[in-house]
């Protein structure tokens, strides 16, 4: 899928530009036509209708040819199909049958047109009915009622003459100008270059037709359509020089508006999209031809979401047009700034020689983004993430796109924010991919956990001898897409160090509590043990946290919950940990220590724990019943935690023989697939009628047990 909608801008611009073109033309007194890139007419004006009294279907095509004096016809034909040849303009006269009969002179002009990208797209032409200008008594008469410019000059280019119109668009009256030379009208729009073809037409074609942008009296500048034709006396040499002009200043000023419309950000009135590319690949381009490097630089402002939320979007539309304008201070004139849209912006830094002056350019972005604005009366204030991709580099070298340019750009501000936003990053395919993995991973999960695809399952802890169950552990599982059951190994690395991680964890002892609660309802007298990580051990007001929810649940009995930490955890910040644990107990919350004899853990600081329960971890456990040194490592562990007053849990508890040697060295509480799967809730009651110990644990007496 890709965003048109710039596209389609443009292209409704195009289209409300042709409708305006015929409506104006439909109502101008001159006959206008338009032709294919295949010289067929398909379109005239309301004008030419009325003058031929004929329909548009019959005009189409060649069906207007049928109307030129037959005398005029090979010439006319010829004139126009040559033009159409060298897609060159032309000027021609010929006899064309009004609706009354009688044939007219026409003055008829066609001009090539040509889209933005240079593909010739067909002609657009003009007629007067010249038949009472070529009578020289009613000459005189047109001359000043034309709703045209009409105005001549002799060879040097000095003004003879001019009509009405002529005074009523330029504010000269006719004895200001003649005598005076033409260029009296010249605005310095044009350069050297255009005055040469245009002269360059009259001489060789004897017309020239094109656009001429004119300076008024007043100093204001009007653009007029203008025709000059060679005047020939009775010798058919040069005699002076007529034009013809229709002034199109307010159909500009549309087109103006239209050409903004597509290519400039209605808000800030910075670049859009469209215009970026189209200046950035002019961009690669002198920099593939002159040296040095360019550098693309893709800006979001952080915290700007905040603003509109709580501000409104009036508030939120005027910071960044002065944000806009703050930016643009900090970068040169020929320096491409552009808005994408929302709070990116994309700013393409040119003629960079060394790498210190990117540098001081992104520091002073960075400061320019982050100082307070004030905003109706308030201070408002944000921070930048800035992603940076430079060209050329290797091993692409020039050899890229102007648009994988700005993806990679925006792929390192990704990396930026992800790093902890008000800062810039270099663009870095391998690194960034895989940075960009892990967060695409993490918005995964979050997502997941919006829509609901997180649940829990509870595994039995029991005594092996005697069957009594002492309890549940809580482990969550991710049905992704409701489609795919993930164990959390394969998710719950992704989150650590991140704030989803607490948000995760916050969830489990939530839904757990409410579990518990449920089963108390149902009569239901047992504890339910919840993976607790550092950072959310360690997390203020983690002890208030569990408080509140708590005391929100009816039947809920103080006891019941053992949080499980790892042993890593209470080594590493001992001091804390024991704080934190010492408060959870005066509310009825006690703590086990899972995977026990994993973290290398001093003695001393595991006596002085206030820890009940040590988890030994299943990767002890598994080599019991093959291992000799395995079982001596178990049986020291035992061993070890009774010397300290803790009891003890086994964990991964798979096979038969693994329960009963487990009984026989004095570890009688046990966890794992021979006692049962983890299971949803729903399928704790079933399993609690059915449960039974096998015969071998049931045997296993205090007698048979082992010594280390």
């Amino acid at each position: 899928m890709r965003d048109i909608t710039e596209k389609k801008l443009h292209q409704d611009a195009i289209a409300h530009s042709e409708q305006r073109f015929r409506e104006l033309s439909n109502v101008a007194p001159t006959l206008i036509w338009q032709a294919d890139i295949h010289k067929n007419r398909y379109w005239f004006n309301k004008g030419w209708l009325a003058f031929t009294g004929r329909s548009l279907e019959e005009e189409a095509g060649d069906g207007w040819i049928q109307g030129i004096h037959p005398e005029d016809t090979h010439r006319v034909i010829t004139t126009f199909h040559a033009a159409f040849e060298r897609r060159e303009n032309f000027y021609v006269e010929y006899r064309l049958r009004r609706a009354d009969g009688e044939y007219r002179w026409i003055d008829g002009y066609g001009v090539p047109q040509f889209s933005d990208e240079g593909d010739f797209e067909g002609y657009v032409g003009t007629c007067t009915d010249i038949t009472e200008v070529r009578n020289s008594k009613a000459a005189t008469d047109f001359f000043n009622v034309a709703h045209e410019m009409i105005y001549t000059t002799d060879l040097k280019g000095i003004i003879l003459d001019c009509n009405q119109r002529f005074s009523e668009v330029t504010g000269y009256a006719r004895d200001e100008v003649v005598g005076k030379a033409v260029n009296i009208l010249k605005s310095g729009q044009h350069d050297q270059e255009f005055y040469s073809q245009m002269w360059k037409a009259i001489h060789s074609e004897g017309v020239w037709c094109g656009e001429l942008i004119n300076r008024k009296k007043t100093g204001e500048l009007s653009t007029v359509i203008t025709t000059i034709s060679v005047v020939l006396d009775s010798h058919g040499k040069p005699h002076r020089y007529l034009a013809v002009a229709s002034d199109i200043s307010t159909l500009t000023e549309k087109r103006k508006q239209l050409e903004h419309l597509a290519y400039y950000d209605n808000l800030t009135g910075l670049a859009n999209r469209t215009l970026l590319m189209d200046r950035l690949k002019h961009a690669m381009s002198r920099v593939k031809r002159q040296g040095g490097f360019m550098a693309v630089l893709f800006i979001d402002l952080d915290g700007f979401k905040a603003i509109n939320d709580y501000y409104g979007h009036n508030v939120g539309d005027d910071f960044l047009v002065v944000i806009s304008q703050e930016i643009k201070s900090t970068v040169r004139e020929t320096d491409i700034l552009a808005r994408l849209g929302g709070d990116e912006f994309v700013i393409v830094l040119e003629g960079l020689m060394h790498n210190q002056d990117l540098k001081s350019i992104i520091l002073n972005l960075l400061a320019v983004c982050s100082a307070d604005v004030s905003i109706r009366g308030v201070k408002l204030n944000v921070t930048a993430s800035i992603g940076i991709r430079l060209y050329p580099t290797d091993p692409e070298g020039y050899v890229i796109d102007a648009e994988t340019l700005v993806r990679h750009a925006d792929q390192a501000m990704y990396v930026a924010k992800a790093k902890g936003k008000n800062g810039f990053h270099y663009f870095d395919r391998i690194q960034d991919e895989i940075i960009i993995t892990r967060n695409n991973a993490i918005q995964s999960l979050q997502k997941g956990l919006i829509d609901g695809d997180f649940e829990l399952f509870y595994q039995p802890k029991v005594n092996m001898s005697t069957g009594e169950v002492y309890g549940f552990e809580s482990l969550i599982r991710w049905n992704k897409s409701q489609s795919e059951l993930l164990l959390p190994a394969q998710f719950l690395p992704i989150v650590q160090n991140d704030p989803l991680g607490i948000e995760l964890g916050n969830w489990v002892i939530k839904t757990a509590l409410a579990q518990l609660s449920d089963w108390h309802k149902q009569g239901l007298e047992t504890t339910i043990s919840i993976n607790v990580d550092a950072r959310q051990l360690m997390q203020s007001g983690f002890v208030e946290y569990l408080k509140v929810e708590m005391s929100s649940l009816p039947f809920y009995q103080p006891g019941s919950i053992v949080l499980e930490i790892l042993e890593t955890i209470a080594i590493d910040d001992r001091i804390k940990v024991t704080d934190v644990i010492n408060r959870c107990r005066t509310i009825g919350i006690e703590f086990a220590l899972d995977d026990f004899g994993t973290g290398y853990s001093s003695i001393t600081y595991l006596r002085e724990l206030p820890i009940k329960t040590l988890k030994i971890d299943r990767s002890f456990i598994a080599g019991i019943t093959h291992s000799n040194q395995d079982l001596k490592l178990v049986i020291n562990m035992l061993r070890l935690a009774s010397d300290m007053g803790k009891r003890v849990i086994a964990e991964g508890v798979e096979t038969i023989e693994q329960g009963e040697l487990l009984i026989k060295v004095g570890c009688e509480i046990g966890q794992g697939y021979a006692i049962a799967k983890p299971m949803v809730a729903d399928a704790v009651w079933p399993w609690l009628r059915d449960w039974q110990p096998c015969t071998a644990w049931q045997t296993s007496t205090n007698t048979d047990r082992l010594s280390p």
